[in-house]
């Protein structure tokens, strides 16, 4: 019941959120925004208000169901040990995003590049911490020894780690200034990343 009880809590959260402002919310609720932080899709209000609480609990099923695949009891018992931070740092991240949503159709001023380049700071600074302790997945790439795996797994760590406070500092640029720079250091992110897994592949 434990790891249930931030995506339980955040789904409430998202739910008393839509209920006390629908009334005030437009018909069309603006859901994405463009480089520009200008909305540029809409859906209708009943959707807006109530699709993200019910992905909330879907998204986290997902990932507990997902530990079920792990045939080896050791690694899926170090998996789990680390399922309540994994499901609750994209249960309050899903919690963010819908705030921000509700909140920007209320007509608040809210930038979206913002708030997205503190969400995903936030969690790649949680997952980076989480990564070294994670155990190498029955479907993971690159598959690697174990002593190799730990070495990769804390480079991993540590770059998903300083990469969010990059991302996290990106929300204060101006909009069209962040966006690019956002992409980026993904771009750089995701780059390193695999270049290390092929070299740890080629000398394991």
């Amino acid at each position: 019941m434990n790891k249930w009880l931030i995506p339980l809590a955040s789904t409430l959260a998202a739910v008393l959120i839509s209920i006390f402002t629908y009334n005030s919310l437009p018909a069309e609720i603006a859901v994405h925004f463009d480089s520009a932080d200008n909305p540029d899709n809409w859906v209708s209000k009943p959707v807006g208000a109530f699709l993200s609480p019910a992905f909330i609990l879907v998204l986290s099923w997902i990932v507990m169901f997902s530990i079920r695949f792990e045939k080896d009891e050791s690694k899926r018992a170090r998996a789990e040990a680390t399922l309540p931070t994994i499901v609750g740092t994209l249960s309050l991240m899903l919690l963010a995003v819908h705030g921000s949503i509700i909140a920007f159709n209320l007509g608040y001023d809210i930038r979206s590049s913002a708030v997205a380049s503190f969400i995903v700071g936030g969690v790649f600074i949680v997952l980076g911490n989480l990564l070294p302790r994670l155990p190498q997945g029955r479907y993971q790439w690159p598959k690697l020894p174990d002593h190799k795996q730990r070495q990769f797994a804390r480079f991993q760590g540590k770059l998903m780690f300083f990469s969010g406070f990059i991302f996290i500092a990106l929300a204060f640029l101006p909009g069209t200034y962040s966006f690019p720079v956002f992409l980026a250091v993904l771009f750089c992110f995701v780059a390193v990343t695999i270049v290390k897994a092929v070299t740890a592949v080629r000398h394991s």
